[in-house]
């Protein structure tokens, strides 16, 4: 059947992807060119205004510097603190240029250029004249402590006898060592001619103070020469002061307004970046209003075309009342209508196999039924079937209660466990379990096959090797074990501890040649009977070994065991009270040698053997009916130590 492709609606789907995949692709173009606007401002912010405003304050900064150091100058201490300061101010210029030059190339860099270059000089020259301040001050201090000097020389002259002089010599002492304390200029020139007319006071009347007239009044090097340098140069320094003051602040306000400018650019491209974000975000949630509404779009219209008719459908295969909806279904051309009268097709070939299977199954049932085998369905801890040969044989049918069931058999059914002989009362089965379906339950089949004849046989056969094989280690006479038996027991080789016993009857040869030997087999098999009396579980062995001698073997034993054993077997011998005129007892009598194998650390046969043999030996030679199990002299006569 073909497709229409108007009604196709794999074509209706694909168009619509198609139409969304346009409108994505608009709205990502649209997308990568505002992120590459955005991107271009967030550039030119990040890697130009911010690294401008960055070094902008940073230069701003140090012209603020520059101005602190230069303040600085001025009230230096000394030399050494001067030129500290100077060659700060120098490096701090070098790097304010260097900064210039490297990072600025317009009017502002120029004019900061030159202005800086401006200043060196102006420093260089400040700095010379603060040296020379501070040279003259040095000096200042040192005349003034030899004015002091000679003024204590010049009172301590006995020539000073006259109130005048002294007088006149205290005043000019003090006006000079007033001086530099002066704060005027008008003054000073006042406080000088004071002084000039007290040194030609006293000059007039002959005072003899020409080294303290030179302290203070020497052209070149005097007090007052002194202070008058230190005046004009105080005048020098104001100018330089007042010109460097003029160049720093216009460089300071040429710097601000650089940095206040910066920060406005950054200002409006923070605003700008703000701004580019907010339709990047209105475009991108557009995008997702935009798909989020397609998508529900698409979902309704799956729910129309696609979900609400395969629900039709799959209503329409487990109803049959439905199936007239699948197919009127089946009559159209979309991909759907495919799919159903597929489905119909399906169903009709379906209901014609059940009605087949359903045949087989009425014949399989009837073989089931009359076959020679056991079958049982087992549901639900119930017996939902049995065919009529497990009726027969098993009494059993699907109303039987499961507590009168074998227990044995229901263990089988539940674990579904094969079984090659499972007994269920008289009869043996060979059994099989199986998980089935029975009327859509799950169950499990369980197969009986009969095998009760084949089992009695076996068993028959079993017996009968077992008679054969105890025939051939039996002693035909007494009926215990032969020495077949014992060479299996040597072939074990077991590794429990046990006992040997060996016994021998007394003077047997003498007996049997006076009774004869109907009486001698009558004595070696009550012989017989006492020793197996006297055994104490299955696994203990007694054994003739030949003629009138016996071996006793008692697994898990130990030699006190052994010995209470041989006493027993002397006392029930002495019950049967065995006339033997030949024997100095004038009764029969046993001697016995006892070993244990804890005694041999090599565990060997061979040397236990000797070693019971030895004491049986042992026995013999010491008068008989006695037992001995070890190698000193002790040994027990009819169960008794003598």
């Amino acid at each position: 059947m073909k497709i229409n492709w108007k009604n196709s609606i794999s074509v209706q789907i694909n168009s619509g992807m198609i139409g969304i995949l346009i409108a994505l692709f608009i709205l990502t173009a649209l997308s990568i060119w505002m992120n590459k606007k955005f991107n271009d401002l967030t550039f030119r912010v990040a890697e130009q205004h911010l690294p401008e405003l960055s070094n902008s304050s940073n230069l701003h900064l140090a012209i603020k510097n520059i101005h602190r150091k230069i303040n600085a100058l001025t009230h230096s201490e000394s030399k050494i603190a001067n030129r500290i300061i100077v060659r700060d101010l120098v490096d701090e210029l070098y790097r304010v240029s260097a900064v210039i030059d490297k990072l600025f190339n317009d009017e502002y860099s120029q004019t900061l250029r030159l202005m800086s270059r401006e200043l060196q000089p102006i420093i260089n020259s400040y700095s010379l004249e603060v040296d020379n301040f501070l040279f003259k001050k040095s000096e200042l201090r040192r005349k003034i402590t030899l004015l002091d000097k000679l003024y204590i020389v010049q009172l301590e002259k006995h020539e000073i006898k006259e109130h005048t002089h002294n007088n006149s010599l205290n005043k000019l002492y003090i006006s000079a060592r007033s001086l530099p304390d002066v704060p005027t200029t008008f003054k000073f020139k006042e406080a000088q001619r004071k002084i000039n007319l007290l040194i030609t006071e006293l000059k007039i009347k002959s005072f003899s103070g020409s080294g303290l007239y030179n302290v203070i009044e020497d052209p070149s090097d005097g007090i007052i020469a002194l202070l008058n340098s230190q005046h004009n140069i105080k005048l020098k320094l104001s100018v330089l002061n007042t010109q460097t003051q003029v160049i720093v602040e216009q460089l300071n306000s040429i710097s601000f307004e650089k940095v206040t400018e910066l920060k406005k650019l950054v200002a409006a491209g923070t605003l700008q970046l703000h701004d580019t974000s907010s339709q990047l975000n209105t475009l991108f949630l557009m995008i997702v209003v935009f798909t989020t509404l397609f998508t529900i779009s698409l979902m309704y219209f799956f729910h129309q075309s696609i979900s609400k008719r395969l629900m039709v459908i799959a209503k329409s295969i487990g109803a049959k009342e439905d199936q007239q909806q699948l197919i009127q279904e089946s009559k159209g051309s979309s991909e759907i209508s495919i799919i159903a009268k597929s489905i119909v097709k399906y169903i009709s070939r379906h209901e014609r196999q059940s009605r087949e299977i359903q045949a087989n199954n009425k014949q399989l049932m009837m073989i089931i039924d009359n076959s020679n085998q056991a079958v049982i369905i087992y549901c639900e801890d119930q017996i939902v079937y049995c065919n009529a040969y497990c009726n027969q044989v098993l009494d059993l049918n699907a109303e039987t209660n499961t507590d009168i069931v074998s227990q044995s058999l229901l263990m089988a059914i539940n674990t579904m466990t094969y079984k090659d002989r499972l007994k269920v009362g008289p009869f043996y089965f060979r059994f099989f379990a199986t998980e089935i379906d029975w009327n859509g339950k799950s169950s499990t089949l369980a197969l009986l096959i009969d095998i009760t004849n084949e089992v009695k046989k076996e068993d028959q056969l079993i017996k009968t090797l077992e008679v054969v094989k105890d025939e051939s280690l039996t002693d035909t006479l007494t009926g215990l074990y032969n020495r077949r038996r014992l060479e299996l027991f040597i072939k074990q080789d077991t590794t429990d501890e046990y006992s040997l016993i060996i016994a021998d009857i007394d003077w047997f040869k003498a007996f049997n040649d006076y009774y004869g030997h109907a009486e001698g087999d009558l004595c070696i098999t009550k012989v017989a009977m006492a020793i197996k009396e006297c055994l104490r579980t299955e696994d203990d062995l007694a054994i003739r070994y030949g003629g009138e001698e016996f071996v006793v073997l008692l697994v898990n034993s130990t030699m006190r065991q052994a010995e209470l054993v041989a006493k027993r077997i002397q006392s029930i011998i002495l019950k049967f009270d065995i006339k033997h005129e030949k024997s100095v007892f004038d009764h029969l009598s046993l001697s016995l040698g006892i070993a244990h194998s804890s005694e041999l650390d090599n565990g060997n046969w061979n040397e236990l053997f000797d070693l019971a043999d030895n004491r049986l030996y042992q026995a013999k030679s010491s008068g008989r009916a006695r037992v001995v199990s070890s190698d000193d002299n002790s040994v027990l006569k009819n169960g008794r130590i003598n």
